[in-house]
């Protein structure tokens, strides 16, 4: 995921077709990572709960990435021009692509502090996969089951989380819009 969005920082290089086609295939990979690794957001919840504020930083930290990354998203979708064509108005396209901009931005910053809290488990997962790869794996580490209501509710809490992302980024696309006509900026056609 971390070299997606590096080439998706880098869009000049890429091209706008690639950029936009890698950024959709990064929403499926960021799916995937919060399904798969939905049990330490709920024990992550569940801690600071019962006051354990050690845990708190991560646990902010994560969700800003999470918000901010869904609105370059989101914003992203919206301003594409070749994986879905938009009917922007000028105006309106200045305003979403400004969001993206200014959102993607902010998550590379968040996400090179994710990767530097969680150094150590990305490195012991890769020195895992390369002993694999040369047949050396030594103790393969105990993953439990997931149960088939597990999964679908994990599922659910993360397409709702995206549902909210996506609420969030029309609202303050709206106020930015709202914003702006307020200031002279001529009404879409």
């Amino acid at each position: 995921m971390l070299l997606s969005f590096t080439v998706l920082m880098s869009w000049r290089f890429s091209g706008v077709a690639a950029h936009e086609w890698i950024g959709l295939t990064l929403i499926a990979l960021i799916v995937t990572h919060l399904v798969v690794h939905w049990g330490w957001v709920e024990s992550s919840v569940a801690r600071i709960v019962t006051a354990r504020r050690r845990r708190f930083v991560p646990l902010l930290l994560n969700a800003a990435l999470f918000l901010t990354m869904g609105t370059a998203l989101v914003s992203g979708i919206v301003i594409s021009k070749v994986a879905f064509p938009n009917k922007l108005s000028p105006g309106d396209y200045l305003h979403w692509h400004s969001l993206h901009e200014m959102s993607a931005t902010i998550t590379l910053f968040i996400l090179a502090l994710h990767v530097a809290l969680n150094w150590d488990r990305i490195r012991t997962g890769c020195r895992h996969l390369v002993e694999i790869s040369r047949g050396r794996a030594g103790r393969i580490p105990r993953t439990r089951q997931l149960s088939t209501i597990d999964l679908v509710r994990r599922v659910a809490w993360v397409i709702g989380l995206c549902a909210v992302v996506y609420g969030l980024t029309l609202v303050a696309a709206a106020f930015t819009l709202l914003g702006a006509r307020s200031h002279g900026v001529p009404a879409t056609t």
